[in-house]
């Protein structure tokens, strides 16, 4: 099961709940996106080429992306757009993850928590990583 938030034709979120389940190799987002994500549900045996990956030439500008999976807990999402209002709130538990493609994000944990985060790198500091979009300037 997927779930999409969209605001103003953006996609802003994916949301993978831990009831997904479909067979083979899927991948969650779209060929343009700056992150891409793929889930391999595959049989005993399947073999995979061995392979690096190719650096790209240069970059700018890239959007930056950031994934979410719930270990352990539960946790409630705001999904900012563009504009900086919040769009949506949504819950997730353990074995859920969230892909954010566009737009901002707070979380709320709401029971003692693991989340696992995944995003681009290198890390660049507070000062040139992050807009705050509210004035609570806890974690």
């Amino acid at each position: 099961m997927i779930e999409k938030i969209e605001h103003d034709g953006r996609i802003l979120a994916l949301i993978l709940r831990d009831t997904y389940d479909k067979e083979g190799l899927n991948f969650v987002t779209e060929q343009s996106h700056s992150f891409q994500v793929g889930i391999h549900n595959v049989s005993r045996g399947t073999r995979y080429r061995a392979h690096t990956s190719l650096p790209f030439e240069k970059i700018d500008s890239l959007k930056t992306n950031k994934i979410y999976y719930v270990k352990r807990g539960e946790v409630g999402i705001d999904i900012y757009g563009a504009d900086n209002i919040r769009k949506e709130y949504v819950r997730l538990n353990a074995g859920d993850l969230i892909i954010f493609i566009d737009g901002g994000h707070g979380m709320d944990v709401l029971h003692d928590a693991c989340i696992i985060e995944i995003k681009q790198g290198p890390y660049r500091g507070v000062e040139q990583d992050k807009k705050f979009i509210d004035e609570d300037k806890s974690i």
